[in-house]
């Protein structure tokens, strides 16, 4: 299935707008959540990355031990990556698919590959986040552009919660009723 939207905290999306939405192009970092409901709640800045005024290029030493050490152990799922573009160019470029196809060579189990681009206020007079995912196609991949959701944190965790309510409240029906039946109470 093709995903739709990225979703993302309030609270994420505000780091990125004050990180990488503030320097030149040319900058990024790893976006992390889970990948049962692909909200993406962390973001790690690649501040050692390799870049130029025309590419990006990730630390991915420093990168993979962060998810080594960090991120796996605490079931934080990698979900993709955010990097900023100059002005002209607001999607994926070819070598970001190149770059999106060997990682989900890399993780099969990974369904897609989200790769938001940025442009930054330093380069223009506004942020601005370009929602797409990176998904495959046959031996190949291709880009689809994403609607975005900022989504609320607090709201977030009644989401979670909500279903969780909703069992235990038909559970203390269900005894309820079986006491009335076991009582013969009408």
């Amino acid at each position: 299935m093709l995903p739709q939207r990225l979703r993302i905290t309030e609270a994420t999306y505000e780091h990125i707008k004050r990180t990488i939405g503030i320097a030149p192009a040319e900058q990024g970092g790893m976006l992390g959540g889970n990948r049962n409901d692909f909200i993406v709640v962390h973001f790690h800045l690649d501040d050692t990355a390799t870049q130029t005024e025309v590419s990006y290029s990730p630390n991915y030493k420093k990168l993979n031990k962060l998810l080594d050490e960090e991120w796996n152990p605490a079931e934080i799922n990698l979900l993709g990556f955010v990097h900023s573009h100059p002005p002209h160019i607001r999607r994926p470029s070819s070598d970001d698919l190149v770059y999106a196809h060997r990682i989900l060579n890399a993780i099969p189990q990974l369904p897609y590959l989200l790769l938001p681009i940025i442009i930054s206020k330093a380069d223009t007079e506004a942020f601005e986040l370009h929602p797409y995912a990176v998904v495959r196609e046959g031996k190949a991949v291709r880009s689809i552009e994403l609607a975005l959701d900022v989504i609320n944190a607090e709201r977030r965790d009644q989401i979670v919660l909500s279903p969780i309510l909703a069992v235990f409240l038909i559970a203390v029906a269900l005894i309820v009723w079986i006491i009335s039946k076991l009582l013969n109470i009408k």
